[in-house]
C-alpha cells in the first residue's frame, strides 16, 4: 500500500503525487517476482541473454580450472557446450534488430 503522509498542501500536486505513487506499486505487482529479477517486457529478453552469458563464461572458467574427465562429460564437452550457449546469447544481444528491405 502507498503511503500518502507528507503530501503537499497543494491539492494538484499532491494529486499527482498520489498518482505517481499509485503508478509505480502497481507496476511492482504487475512484474512480480520474475519481473523483479528479469525486468520488465521490453528489457527481460537481453537480460536473460546477459544472464546466459554470463553463467557460461563462470561454467567455462570454473570447468577450465576445476573440471576433471570424469565417466560422463569431459573437459572439452562441457567447454563446447558452454562455449555455444555464449555465442548464441551473444548473437541474439548484438545481432540486428530489423532486416534490411
Amino acid at each position: 500500500m502507498a503511503d500518502f503522509t507528507g503530501l503537499p498542501k497543494n491539492t494538484e500536486l499532491a494529486k499527482h503525487v498520489i498518482d505517481a505513487q499509485t503508478a509505480t506499486e502497481s507496476a511492482k505487482l504487475e512484474r512480480g517476482v520474475l519481473g523483479w529479477l528479469f525486468g520488465t517486457k521490453s528489457g527481460a529478453p537481453f537480460n536473460v541473454a546477459a544472464l546466459t552469458v554470463v553463467v557460461g563464461l563462470v561454467t567455462i572458467c570454473a570447468t577450465a580450472s576445476f573440471g576433471t574427465d570424469g565417466a560422463g562429460f569431459g573437459r572439452k564437452e562441457i567447454i563446447a557446450v558452454a562455449l555455444n550457449l555464449v555465442t548464441l546469447s551473444l548473437g541474439y544481444l548484438f545481432g540486428r534488430s530489423q532486416s534490411k528491405d
